[in-house]
């Protein structure tokens, strides 16, 4: 299973939240994203994850946004565990 990383580098910290929340039901097709803060979310690698990635990248300022393809999702651990 293989999933798609986008962060955000913009000003606006709610934009990627915003944009995610404007396009829900359609996302919800697949999985539902998951945000880890405000500038990055993780979203199930399909054709519906990456035209999500060309809309953000459309809509966002030029460069603010990066995606990354990865091979499994994030595990965090709260920094006290370690």
């Amino acid at each position: 299973m293989a999933y798609l990383g986008i962060g955000y580098t913009g000003e606006d910290s709610a934009f990627l939240r915003r944009i995610t929340e404007e396009n829900e039901a359609w996302l919800k097709g697949d999985r539902v994203p998951r945000f880890f803060g405000d500038r990055f979310l993780v979203l199930y690698d399909s054709n519906t994850a990456r035209e999500f990635a060309e809309k953000c990248r459309a809509r966002a300022p030029r460069d603010a946004i990066v995606v990354y393809p990865m091979e499994q999702a994030l595990h965090m651990r709260p920094f006290w565990c370690e």
